[in-house]
């Protein structure tokens, strides 16, 4: 069973589409904004993404369980996972965020939704829900 009580915040590449996603999980906005400082010297997009949090309050709103969102001008995305202490919810908020980063990604590639593209899709939010699980702290 996965610890979803640890803090953890990780990124992944999707190589196939030159795309990052970075995830956090059961994070302060401070432990957040450390794993920026060291995920990027960058300072503008290092400034984006936590202007963009910090905007959104996404840390702070009792009510919100996750949220997904694309980093204005950059192939870059977020998945931010508020304090789950019960890894039903924690699976299903990140599912739920996964899902709508698969649809992010693909409108950022320009590949719209079909019966034609919709395995492309499966494929990309299957590799990505691995990808986190591998990276979650072991209990």
């Amino acid at each position: 069973m996965k610890n979803n009580k640890s803090p953890r915040s990780f990124y992944i590449n999707v190589p196939i589409y030159d795309l990052i996603l970075i995830v956090s999980v059961n994070e302060s906005i401070y432990e957040f904004k450390d794993y920026i400082k060291q995920f990027t010297e960058e300072s503008e997009l290092r400034n984006s993404i936590v202007s963009y949090v910090e905007d959104e309050d996404l840390f702070n709103d009792a009510e919100r369980l996750g949220s997904a969102f694309k980093v204005p001008n950059y192939s870059v995305f977020c998945i931010i996972i508020n304090k789950h202490t019960n890894p039903n919810y924690l699976m299903n908020t990140l599912s739920h965020e996964v899902l709508h980063t698969v649809f992010a990604m693909m409108k950022h590639l320009g590949i719209k939704y079909s019966d034609k593209s919709e395995e492309s899709f499966t494929y990309l939010n299957g590799y990505i829900m691995e990808e986190i699980y591998k990276q979650l702290p072991n209990e």
